[in-house]
Order: structure tokens, then sequence, then C-alpha cells
């Protein structure tokens, strides 16, 4: 015949609770990291172009209107930016 085992409550070990993946905050970090490379190059793109020709600035009127994208996708660039590098930076000193 075969035994049953009557096991206390104090024996049964319950199963450990895995955490759900936060899956909001996964999507806004890619949309900040996005938006932050977008920003860089926005900038990057007329400083390089302004490097190699010799930009001389606003005077001339022409110069100046390779900066504008950037300057307008400046209020979601900046925090995206700094967002992302405090996220950087929490990661770093993490490890």
């Amino acid at each position: 015949m075969h035994r049953i085992a009557i096991l206390r409550k104090s024996q049964i070990e319950p199963l450990p609770i895995q955490p759900k993946p936060k899956k909001k905050g996964k999507v806004l970090r890619c949309l900040a990291f996005g938006a932050a490379v977008i920003w860089l190059l926005l900038l990057i793109y007329p400083t390089t172009y302004c490097l190699q020709n010799g930009c001389s600035g606003p005077a001339g009127g022409q110069n100046i209107d390779g900066f504008l994208p950037a300057f307008g996708f400046a209020p979601v660039g900046l925090p995206a930016l700094l967002w992302s590098l405090y996220i950087l930076l929490r990661r770093i000193w993490a490890r």
C-alpha cells in the first residue's frame, strides 16, 4: 500500500514571488534614449558642417539655420538627455 504523507503548514515551502517586469519603464527609457540621440545628432551634424566649411556666425543669415531643428527640439531633447544620463550613471554606480 502507498502511504500518503500529511504535511504540516510549517513543512510547506511557499513558491518565491517573482516581480513582474516593468514594461512601461522600459518603453519610456527607450523613448528617452531615442530622443536624446536624435537631439545630439541635430546638434552634431551642423557643428561638423560649420567646422569643415568655416561658418562665420549669424551675420550671414544662412549659417545658423542648420541649428534651428535642434533649438526647436530642445524642450524634449534636453530633458531626455539629462534623464538618460541619470539612468546611465545610476547603472554604472550599481555595478
